[in-house]
């Protein structure tokens, strides 16, 4: 919700009742305020001269003595999250700064009022597509959020022996943080569900929901994670970035590529994969489980070469072990990469299709949660 705040200036000026009679009054700076703030703050006017300031609030009235043909400057002073649009009537040239400097009319038959606009910013919404914490290389997180703005969220990382681990998360939206966007959920481990080259349709089950995710965004391409252990009460805190799949700035997505996000095949119900591309290059990720029902992930990246309905990646599929286990801090272990053989993708807004070298064939449809 954007919620709009107007701010009436008066200013009271002496009034002329006969030739070389005049009585000075005091002028009123009156504030008609919008408190549907989420909790931002409130407003500060300052006033040069006498150089006094008063808070902004409902019914809120702030009085400055002016005399006729003086300088006058007035100056807003915004809480996080909120910004001047606007400026009307006497102070109108001073545009959207916070701030405008006006010359008290010798003559007014009536007060000249100034009008200034306060919006409230919302937070930037975080980029659906890969992310991670740079010099923690071999995991990362495939992040998307919806319509409704929730979130949802795989880490993939490592054991403590090691192994491949991942979860996942769906994380609504929280409004306890205006100075940024925040998300909240449970972090499950998942299991029991089928093999990415057998297809079976297995069991997908949560094993694990001992870590509970908070995730605030101060911009589009940066944010921070907390993740606490309820069991163990630890915390752990990961300042996570856009990946770029190819170099080292994230190049936009051609505009007839893939849908970036989350896919998956009903008939497998507990296995996704996330895709996306940045330019002629893209990431795919599958997330699924081993022959024991174990969770295990693989990744395939490279050069995309276009084809008549989009784009197809012909690259390595792997998965890899002996990471740093979830929650680590520096030093990093490098993780070893296991072949899971290749794959053949093909990108298309009008369907996607993974070939793997095993032989099997999945045609997964876009996941909207």
């Amino acid at each position: 919700m954007n919620w709009f705040k107007r701010l009436a200036l008066t200013l009271s000026l002496p009034l002329l009742f006969a030739a070389g009679e005049a009585s000075a009054r005091t002028s009123v700076f009156i504030l008609n305020y919008d408190v549907s703030t989420n909790g931002q703050g409130t407003p500060t006017a300052t006033f040069n001269p006498p150089g006094s300031s008063c808070s902004l609030g409902l019914f809120s009235n702030c009085t400055v003595d002016v005399q006729a043909g003086q300088t006058l400057s007035i100056s807003i002073g915004l809480p996080t999250g909120q910004v001047v649009t606007g400026w009307s009537g006497l102070c109108a040239a001073a545009g959207t700064a916070t701030s405008a400097t006006i010359t008290i009319p010798a003559n007014s038959g009536s007060a000249p009022t100034c009008g200034v606009v306060v919006r409230s910013v919302a937070p930037p919404t975080p980029q659906t597509g890969w992310w991670w914490a740079p010099g923690e290389g071999g995991s990362g997180y495939a992040l998307a959020v919806n319509g409704n703005d929730s979130m949802f969220i795989a880490f993939f990382g490592y054991r403590d022996n090691g192994q491949p681990l991942w979860r996942v998360a769906t994380a609504p939206r929280v409004t306890t943080a205006p100075s940024a966007r925040a998300y909240r959920g449970t972090l499950q481990e998942m299991a029991g569900g089928g093999t990415l080259a057998g297809g079976e349709r297995g069991n997908a089950q949560p094993v694990n929901s001992s870590v509970e995710l908070t995730a605030n965004f101060t911009s589009a391409t940066a944010g921070r994670l907390t993740l606490r252990n309820a069991a163990t009460g630890q915390s752990e805190t990961k300042l996570i970035q856009r990946y770029p799949i190819s170099g080292s700035t994230v190049q936009p997505s051609p505009d007839n590529a893939i849908w970036t996000g989350w896919y998956w095949d009903s008939n497998q119900p507990g296995v996704g994969y996330f895709i996306e591309q940045q330019g002629n290059a893209a990431f795919i990720g599958a997330f699924a489980y081993d022959t024991t029902g174990a969770p295990i992930w693989y990744v395939s990246s490279g050069t995309v070469l276009p084809t008549g309905a989009g784009y197809q990646l012909q690259a390595p599929l792997n998965s890899y072990t002996g990471g740093s286990p979830f929650g680590t801090r520096p030093p990093v272990n490098t993780p070893t990469p296991v072949s899971a053989g290749s794959l053949t993708a093909n990108l298309a807004r009008a369907g996607l299709t993974l070939q793997l070298s095993t032989g099997r064939g999945i045609v997964p449809g876009f996941y909207n949660w």
